[in-house]
């Protein structure tokens, strides 16, 4: 059997005894190890309509044939919003270290004599005469020259559309008007 371990998220705090991870995990023939629940937390977004949900990990043995089965199980309980698989790591606890009857020296002795020739000396600074020094020339403020700003494109100018003047009298309405009528006339006579 191998170790797993699943995270899993439920819509309400679930004691150990009443973890329906932990009975599917016993019905499927593998063995519970470990149970840790971390608490209730706020989700990013709503899952199944629910804005907090309770975390629970668990680690647990199974045959690897097995977990497909599992999984598939999980997914179709309702109290299950969401829930991930991983293997376990494996941890080696070190057996614990033999404890001989000599004490290891806890300071190593300091030599009395330390040797001169490794000791390196650090030169000295020495301060500057006048003559020495130099001079910073003052530099004129700069001064920004504004960028040449192009000259505005002249507009072209747009002559007015000409009104159209209306030459009809009302004599020539007055004969349209009768022409159209005879017109509607004849149509409504056929």
């Amino acid at each position: 059997m191998k170790q797993y371990e699943i995270t899993f998220i439920t819509r309400e705090n679930l004691e150990a005894k009443d973890n329906p991870v932990a009975k599917e995990i016993e019905s499927s023939g593998g063995k519970t190890l470990n149970i840790l629940a971390l608490g209730e937390k706020p989700f990013a977004y709503p899952i199944k309509k629910e804005k907090n949900g309770f975390y629970t990990t668990c680690v647990f043995e199974i045959e690897p044939e097995k977990l497909a089965e599992f999984s598939r199980k999980l997914g179709l309980k309702e109290e299950i919003l969401r829930y991930l698989i991983i293997m376990a790591p494996k941890i080696k606890i070190p057996a614990p270290a033999k404890i001989s009857e000599k004490k290891p020296p806890l300071q190593k002795e300091i030599p009395a004599e330390i040797p001169t020739e490794k000791i390196i000396e650090t030169p000295t600074i020495k301060p500057m005469k006048e003559e020495e020094t130099v001079k910073i020339e003052e530099t004129p403020e700069r001064v920004e020259t504004p960028k040449p700003v192009k000259p505005a494109k002249p507009r072209k100018e747009i002559a007015p559309k000409p009104k159209i003047a209306k030459t009809e009298t009302a004599d020539d309405e007055q004969e349209r008007l009768e022409a159209l009528d005879k017109k509607l006339d004849e149509l409504l006579k056929e």
